[in-house]
């Protein structure tokens, strides 16, 4: 059986642009991450979803790549629950 978790992203860096939190619901979407959650800080965007670890690999992956209209300086990482599914 695959192994599930959610984690949580904090991506740091000129992330602000409107357009980058639904290239995120798009991208995680396309991916098969379920309960995507994305919140603004300053500076930052806070996201967690849930889904396989090489998933969420690629979830990091891409928002590092972003569109062209923003700047990923960071991605902190924190597994927030790990479960067999």
């Amino acid at each position: 059986m695959p192994i599930t978790r959610r984690e949580s992203f904090r991506i740091v860096g000129d992330v602000q642009h409107e357009t980058f939190p639904p290239w995120i619901l798009r991208y995680g979407t396309k991916l098969g991450l379920e309960d995507i959650e994305i919140a603004p800080g300053d500076g930052t965007l806070s996201v967690s979803a849930t889904g396989q670890p090489d998933l969420l690999d690629a979830m990091e992956l891409g928002c590092s790549l972003g569109p062209i209209d923003v700047s990923v300086d960071e991605i902190d990482r924190t597994i927030l629950n790990s479960a067999d599914s």
